[in-house]
């Protein structure tokens, strides 16, 4: 009964901003954007189509892979600003393709990622779940899901770490 009591108050008292992963899905957008116009590979004005039926990756290859914006919405042509707006993950998928795996898995580790934050709480988590450069170079799906946020788990406190850094010029702060 004190082993459960135990359990019940620890389950009750968990942060999960740092305890727990999730996947950020299109929050992630934000990081991608950032470390594509900071590394020059676009401008905000880049113009990209979301066509209906969605924008096919790695064509032939078993690797092949269609993707779509949420309900199957095609956005037609945006910039980037229309593209976080209309949260079009078929834009950020093209604006993946413009970045090399090793690039944006810079970004990446530039962000924070990969790492805990270091915040001065108890039990934050150091597991988390992402693709390395070299698995998002062998197989670009992992690279091209990656941004708009869909194959990596990371902690909410990372997330909002990062966004941040995006709003205060780059500046990553615990």
């Amino acid at each position: 009964y004190t082993i459960l009591q135990g359990m019940l108050r620890e389950a009750q008292w968990k942060n999960k901003n740092i305890t727990e992963l999730y996947y950020p899905g299109s929050v992630f957008k934000l990081v991608t954007a950032a470390s594509a116009l900071d590394s020059g590979l676009i401008s905000a004005n880049q113009v990209y189509y979301c066509a209906p039926g969605g924008y096919v990756v790695n064509e032939g290859t078993q690797y092949e892979h269609a993707y779509r914006c949420a309900d199957g919405v095609a956005h037609g042509q945006l910039d980037m600003a229309g593209a976080l707006n209309h949260s079009c993950n078929v834009y950020f998928v093209q604006t993946a393709q413009q970045m090399s795996a090793r690039v944006f898995y810079d970004y990446f580790q530039a962000f924070g990622f990969n790492k805990p934050t270091g915040i001065d709480l108890p039990n934050e988590t150091r597991w988390m779940i992402y693709y390395n450069a070299q698995d998002m170079e062998n197989i670009k799906t992992n690279l091209y899901t990656a941004s708009f946020g869909q194959n990596m788990a990371i902690t909410p406190l990372q997330m909002a770490t990062a966004v941040a850094a995006v709003v205060n010029g780059g500046y990553l702060v615990t």
